[in-house]
């Protein structure tokens, strides 16, 4: 899922202000936790603070974009 992501990324304009950040969550199990992850892969999308939106699972490029389209125009 990193390629998807690598993918809808660097076709964005604006990809240098989405900060990615990949965690371990058998070594971090408190960032886990705290983020609520009980499936790997899962990304969290952080705005201002705030958890603003989660994807669990495997998906796809289209499905990633929509997700992410919000944040990258």
């Amino acid at each position: 899922m990193e390629a998807f992501l690598d993918q809808v990324l660097q076709g964005r304009r604006n990809h240098h202000t989405f900060r990615r950040q990949q965690v371990d969550v058998d070594q971090r199990a408190d960032l886990a936790q705290r983020f609520a992850v009980t499936e790997v892969p899962t990304i969290v999308v952080v705005d201002n603070g705030r958890v603003v939106r989660r994807i669990v699972g495997r998906v796809g490029v289209k499905r990633l974009r929509e997700a992410l389209d919000d944040w990258l125009r």
